[in-house]
């Protein structure tokens, strides 16, 4: 163990053996230790001693090169030391060569500062001399001379360095400029002039102007140039060209107080007549052109684009818009007087275009498109006179007549005796409830008492004009509420009677083999005298087109006819009519949407007449104006057909009203919506004819039926004394059929034989309302028993209006539970295969 020891402490390392690590050293180990330890010393130093000896050479030589180290050392301060005396004499003789090249900086720069100073002096001294000397050129007249030193002065000026003395010599250079121009101005005001009289313009260009004392004379050009050497030409040109057009300018307008009516030239001198009287476009474009004439010659080049631009720019608008425009005239026979303006507009467009200005452009333009100009008047007229129509038109209302004739075949179940209505009439309203508004029945032949021919239309129709027959189909979609038309309710007492003469069996056998007979429908109603105008105005325009088809080419000097864009001009007028006459008719305390109805069939059945003669647009405003007047007819139906609801609404559906206060409303409700219908009966049959108010008043009065029908199924238990009152609620309403009488047929034959005495009538509401059955049948139930209603719903038609269910419902509103209350239902149940014809009203 001291071994490994040893070992580790000769080595300079720790012990790495576990054993000795974790070894007990004891005391009695210690010497034998040291021991160990003071050997190893002692080798250690024998062997130093050893290799000492061997090298003792080597450490002699390092020794003798340390000293020569130390001698090297002592040399270097020495050298050190020198150095650093040398370095403070250099520093000394650079700071003296410093201050000796500041001294020289300072001696140059004073020197350049004085070459300088003598400069701007002298500088200061040249300019302030060529300021006196513009300022005597401008004293002595020497306008252009001090115009073209005043430039290089300014540049001068700007290269002085005090700002002090270019401040005073900038003033005053301002001020001679200043001056300078006030000079130039009123040299240029001498040169060009223009003055205004009460009876004359005076515009004056001189190329020269002699100077009062002949000291020099200028030349406008030469002033011109002056103006823009010294920036003032654009200044100058403003104020002469806005003088020019405060004085000149206003006497282009077509209003003015005054106008330019002539002109002369003397010399450099132009003189524009002035006077009260409006002159023609032709004499305005030969004025116009003697002007930017003797602008144009009489300027120098400088001025001489511009200001003739500036005064086109101004005026040829204002003569087209004023002159031009307003010189074409809407007659159609006045057009061919327009040639030889035409032809001066042209020359005068190429000449503009030779100088340069680029308004000949608008000159070529409005030449190219006169016709088309021409056709916008006329477009602009023709619906200004809608518009005018309808503003003064007086709402003054004529008859006119319809006379339709036609030939029917009927059966004749007796000789000599006139077509008469068919017992079975109730069978056939559904097939008169199909047409629409407007709808015309086609008949062979038509006839109307009317004068107008061709184009004319006989604004001055008297009370014989008649309605034409022909009008466009409705679609099949319209509102059901409009389903009426021409023919469908004709009062048959206007009927023509068949042949007396017509033969017949001898033998007493009835001749039942078809008959064609003639009868003539007559019916009357109320237009205004609005359509007048419109058809005046469509009148004259087709005539024109018309008339214009008949032109040559050649007249035109286009490619194509004004006659097809006259063509549009009905489709215009009729589009502002639709656009403008509803508000002018509801406005009116005096007329109705009826008779906005009224009057445009008017049109639609005026123009059908001469469709022939007209282009094959106009058929499709006519489709389009009568759709318009359906439309027209639908509202005002709806709107009545609103207000009668409102009213009948304030019954509340007849719930209590045998009790107040729902009896009082019960009874207001009724007696308010037939008093309301009577009063819109009155009215519509002084505007409608006695077909369409039946049909549209039928309507109505089928609306309320059905309305009053809804209310009372809904009730699910009706008592006696209500059943009661419904019926006098019903009945009251069913006395509105005496608004539908009509002459009994058998009365036709009678009327001609018997001048006196009242001819019977008869009640054609069934036509009309197609809910009347359905309300008929209604009162029976409520009126009747149960045995009643079982002989209605099977052996009097009660199923054809209401189904199974219906009938049902009301039976266990009105009866109480019972055997025959269980029997009728069962009865009425087991034959509810019949068909319904019912429709809504």
């Amino acid at each position: 163990m001291a071994a490994d020891i040893v070992s580790a402490i000769k080595d300079g390392s720790f012990p790495d053996s576990e054993e000795i690590l974790s070894s007990d050293i004891k005391t009695s180990a210690i010497p034998p230790l040291l021991e160990q330890i003071r050997l190893a010393k002692d080798d250690l130093r024998k062997s130093v001693s050893a290799i000492s000896k061997d090298q003792a050479e080597d450490v002699n030589g390092w020794i003798s090169q340390a000293k020569k180290v130390q001698q090297d050392i002592v040399r270097c301060k020495e050298d050190y030391r020198y150095i650093v005396q040398e370095h403070a004499r250099i520093e000394a003789l650079r700071s003296a060569r410093q201050d000796a090249r500041s001294k020289v900086s300072l001696l140059q720069d004073e020197i350049s500062f004085n070459e300088t100073l003598e400069q701007q002096v002298v500088l200061i001294a040249n300019t302030s001399a060529s300021l006196n000397k513009a300022d005597a050129d401008i004293s002595q007249a020497q306008l252009t001379q001090a115009a073209k030193a005043l430039p290089d002065i300014e540049t001068t000026i700007q290269s002085i360095q005090s700002d002090q003395a270019r401040s005073l010599l900038s003033q005053t250079h301002r001020d001679l400029v200043q001056h300078l121009a006030q000079e130039l101005q009123s040299v240029f005001y001498s040169l060009c002039s223009i003055n205004r009289t009460t009876d004359a313009v005076d515009l004056a260009i001189y190329p020269h102007l002699e100077h009062d004392q002949n000291v020099s004379s200028f030349s406008l050009a030469d002033i011109l140039i002056a103006l823009e050497s010294i920036g003032a030409f654009d200044d100058i040109r403003h104020q002469f060209t806005k003088r020019l057009d405060s004085l000149l300018l206003p006497h282009f307008f077509r209003h003015s107080r005054s106008h330019i009516t002539g002109t002369t030239t003397t010399g450099h001198a132009l003189r524009l007549f002035l006077s009260p009287t409006v002159p023609s476009a032709l004499d305005q474009v030969n004025t116009i052109k003697d002007l930017l004439h003797f602008v144009h010659e009489n300027t120098p080049a400088k001025l001489q684009t511009s200001l003739v631009s500036h005064i086109a720019a101004q005026i040829i608008p204002r003569l087209i818009v004023h002159w031009l425009d307003a010189s074409i005239p809407l007659a159609l026979d006045e057009l061919k007087d327009i040639q030889l303006l035409q032809n001066t507009v042209q020359d005068f467009a190429t000449w503009l275009r030779g100088v340069g200005v680029a308004e000949a452009d608008k000159l070529d333009a409005w030449v190219s498109d006169i016709l088309k100009t021409w056709l916008n008047k006329r477009r602009a007229t023709s619906l200004d006179t809608v518009r005018k129509s309808l503003k003064i038109a007086t709402g003054s209302t004529r008859q006119v007549q319809r006379l339709e004739r036609q030939t029917v075949v009927v059966e004749s179940s007796k000789p000599d005796i006139a077509p008469s209505v068919d017992d079975n009439w109730a069978e056939d309203w559904d097939e008169a409830d199909s047409q629409k508004p407007g709808d015309v029945v086609k008949h062979p032949e038509v006839t109307e008492e009317d004068g107008s021919d061709a184009w004319g239309f006989d604004a001055d129709d008297h009370e014989s004009d008649a309605q034409a027959s022909t009008n466009s189909k409705s679609e099949a979609d319209d509102n059901d509420a409009d389903a009426w038309g021409w023919g469908d309710d004709e009062s048959v007492a206007n009927n023509t009677l068949p042949n007396r003469d017509t033969p017949h069996n001898l033998n007493g056998k009835l001749d039942t083999q078809p008959k064609e007979q003639d009868i003539t429908l007559t019916e009357e109603y109320i237009i205004t005298d609005i359509p007048d105008y419109i058809l005046e105005q469509i009148g004259k325009d087709m005539a024109d087109s018309h008339t214009l088809q008949t032109f040559p080419q050649s007249y035109f000097n286009t490619s194509t006819s004004p006659a097809a864009g006259m063509q549009t001009l009905p489709s215009l007028v009729l589009a502002m009519f639709r656009a403008t006459a509803t508000d002018r008719y509801t406005t009116s305390t005096t007329l109705s949407r009826m008779n906005l109805y009224n009057d445009t069939l008017y049109l639609a059945q005026k123009l059908s007449e001469h469709a022939h003669n007209s282009p094959s647009s106009l058929q499709a405003d006519i489709d389009i104006l009568s759709k318009f007047a359906r439309q027209t007819y639908t509202a005002e139906l709806t709107t009545q057909r609103t207000i009668l609801h409102d009213l009948l609404d304030n019954a509340q559906g007849f719930v209590s009203c045998t009790v107040d206060p729902y009896l009082t409303q019960c009874e207001t409700a009724i007696s308010s919506t037939t008093d309301y219908l009577r009063t819109l009966h009155a009215q519509w049959s002084q505007v409608l004819s006695p077909s369409h108010l039946a049909q549209s008043i039928g309507n109505l009065v089928s609306s309320i039926m059905s309305k009053m029908i809804k209310d009372i199924e809904d009730m699910e238990d009706i008592q006696e004394s209500e059943s009661r009152k419904l019926l006098q609620f019903m009945q009251q309403v069913s006395k509105l059929e005496d608004l539908f009488l009509a002459p009994h047929p058998t009365a036709v034959m009678q009327s001609q034989q018997e001048e006196k005495g009242e001819q019977p009538s008869i009640s054609t509401i069934a036509l009309h309302a197609p809910s009347y059955l359905r309300f008929q049948y209604l009162e029976q139930i409520l009126d009747g028993s149960l045995v009643d209603i079982k002989y209605l719903w099977t052996d009097a038609g009660l199923s054809l209006e209401f189904s199974a269910e219906e009938v049902v419902d009301l039976i266990e509103a009105l009866f109480a539970e019972s055997t025959h209350r269980r029997s009728a239902i069962q009865v009425i149940k087991s034959s509810s295969g019949g068909a319904r014809r019912h429709k809504n009203g």
